[in-house]
């Protein structure tokens, strides 16, 4: 079962990174993109900010490299973990190829939920365990499961949004109040994220970059509070990843002080 989900993890990895080029070489359907320069909502982020995927799919290919070593084959962190990653990285595939095939935006959504759930759960099980990453693999290991959970925790609900907009369900006088509702759930997640991996940098930055298009994107969109409300967004959890990674570092500086004033000779 371990060379089984090392390879699924990495041709997953691979096939994830791959179909969306097939898109832009006119080889598979539309740009992955395409529908949703459509259909702008206020949750999605401006466009030049989606140039996070191809870091994304870097880091998770490095990720799946690492995994698939031989000499890691029984890590246990990749036992944890790899069949999240694979079925996370095979549903944005999946999700690449119905958008760029333009099947109906609700079928792109559920697949996306699939990404998602997967992708946070590894996320939470990575940084949130007792065992934190040590060395490089806080970056080829963690880096590109922390950085696609935390794109996909405001993706969903960008991708919500649009399909309640192509259902004609997000008329102008709502429009603002729904993108402010998708808006809070998507910051509500991440403040538990952020919480819960003890302020991992991989997703903390990433949810930084997509909260940084939100603004811009209704900032050119011409819709002041929802760019406001992402602002706000903005600050408050680069307020809360800075607590999150002092408290974790806390206890080892007390720990470390408690052990230099043990007095000689008593253990």
């Amino acid at each position: 079962m371990s060379l089984i989900r090392r390879i699924a993890n990495l041709a997953a990895a691979l096939a994830q990174a791959a179909v969306p080029a097939l898109g832009y070489a006119g080889l598979l359907g539309r740009t992955v993109d395409a529908p949703y320069q459509v259909i702008k909502t206020p949750v999605v982020p401006a466009g030049y900010t989606f140039a996070i995927w191809s870091a994304i799919f870097l880091f998770c290919l490095v990720y799946a490299v690492e995994q698939a070593r031989p000499s890691r084959a029984a890590d246990p962190v990749f036992r944890r973990i790899g069949w999240l990653t694979a079925a996370a990285f095979a549903a944005n595939a999946v999700w690449s190829v119905l958008a760029q095939l333009q099947f109906p935006l609700v079928l792109t959504g559920l697949v996306f939920l699939v990404t998602f759930v997967t992708m946070l759960a590894a996320a939470l099980r990575v940084f949130g365990g007792e065992q934190a990453l040590q060395g490089a693999d806080r970056w080829t290991v963690g880096g590109g499961i922390g950085m696609l959970a935390a794109w996909v925790t405001v993706a969903i609900f960008a991708n919500w949004s649009v399909v309640l907009a192509e259902w004609n369900l997000a008329d102008r006088p709502t429009r603002t109040l729904q993108a402010l509702a998708f808006l809070a759930g998507a910051g509500l997640t991440a403040a538990v994220m952020i919480r819960l991996t003890r302020g991992a940098l991989p997703y903390a930055l990433t949810i930084g970059w997509a909260l940084v298009g939100v603004v811009m994107g209704n900032l050119e969109r011409g819709d002041p509070a929802v760019a406001a409300a992402a602002a706000l967004l903005l600050a408050a959890l680069g307020v809360l990843t800075s607590v999150c990674i002092r408290d974790n570092a806390e206890p080892a500086g007390r720990s470390g002080g408690a052990a230099r004033a043990k007095p000689a000779g008593t253990g």
